[in-house]
């Protein structure tokens, strides 16, 4: 690439809101090695939590007997959320090079589990059970025992048969959930923030790949604790969903633009709209149009003379994360 003329610092910042600039990486005495699971100094810290959970989890079992369903299939889901989220931000904060981002992410987790309970309590008591998670709830447990009972039709019950196609589809979700965990409301919050949060951390990603000179632990912290996106997403609902849907969707239109795995990224582009389609269609024509606005606003930007360097769209080197 040396006929590509050489950019100056400051026209690689310049240019940074519509190119994927691939020499910046990591520095190396950050100790973290690109793109695998290693942790530095929090692997201990890791391996002591997972003891803990363990120990905890066998404690539960114990007590088993003692407590109703609803309530040991909760802990049986929370634990579970845990030990599968916590090699996926391994993985995130080894990517970014940033030992820190694990103990933001996790500490996020954490406080988005607890709010849903929070959440539960406030819709469950303070309304008196009043709102579409109950309605979601109660359809989602006679989906689930019909399939049990050998019907494979689906039948969300009295309480969604009368209700738009969208609320429904949130029901039929519900109920393949309880397929698995069983008629536990607390795990169907546990799930669904789950759902949320996935959807904020593959925000974070897009904004890491999009804008790579950006403050990402910043925009970390403002997407995970900002408490409007910690209360309303934390429960049964299309929230959870629609967070889920236009995070997947952004970090595969990051991708396309940083030209890193265009495939993938045009993969969790169509996943994220078409979810965001099936659950608010006027959500997803609006994220659309604003991803059409991009690709034009991009094609217009890398032509000479118009704002960004011909070359500097096309990166040193490309990776896969």
């Amino acid at each position: 690439m040396s006929h590509l003329p050489k950019l100056r610092p400051h026209d690689r910042r310049r240019a940074a809101w519509c190119t994927y600039d691939a020499t910046v990486s990591a520095p190396s005495d950050w100790g973290v090695r690109r793109g695998s699971l290693k942790l530095g100094g929090d692997g201990p810290l890791l391996w002591i939590g997972m003891g803990v959970v363990l120990v905890v989890t066998s404690f539960f079992a114990v007590l088993v007997d003692e407590l109703n369903y609803d309530v040991w299939s909760a802990i049986v889901t929370f634990f579970v959320i845990i030990a599968i989220t916590i090699p996926i931000l391994g993985w995130v904060s080894s990517v970014d090079g940033d030992r820190r981002m694990f103990a933001i992410l996790f500490a996020a987790l954490l406080i988005r589990l607890l709010a849903s309970l929070a959440r539960y309590y406030i819709l469950a008591v303070t309304y008196g059970g009043v709102g579409d998670a109950g309605r979601y709830h109660y359809g989602a447990i006679a989906m689930a025992n019909h399939i049990k009972d050998g019907y494979y039709e689906i039948d969300l019950g009295p309480r969604l048969a009368n209700n738009p196609p969208e609320t429904r589809r949130v029901g039929f979700v519900t109920g393949l959930i309880y397929l698995i965990t069983g008629p536990s409301v607390y795990s169907g919050y546990f799930v669904f923030t789950w759902f949320a949060f996935l959807g904020q951390l593959a925000s974070i990603r897009a904004f890491r790949i999009a804008v790579p000179e950006g403050n990402h632990r910043l925009y970390a912290m403002l997407v995970m604790f900002v408490p409007s996106l910690i209360y309303w997403p934390s429960s049964i609902g299309k929230e959870a969903c629609m967070v889920l849907a236009i995070g997947v969707a952004s970090y595969g239109v990051a991708r396309i633009f940083a030209r890193r795995s265009i495939g993938v990224g045009f993969a969790c582009a169509a996943l994220g709209l078409v979810g965001a389609g099936l659950i608010r269609p006027h959500v997803a024509l609006l994220l659309g149009l604003g991803v059409a606005s991009a690709f034009v606003v991009q094609e217009r930007s890398l032509r000479p003379g118009l704002g960004c360097r011909a070359g500097a769209a096309t990166p040193r080197s490309e990776r896969s994360h």
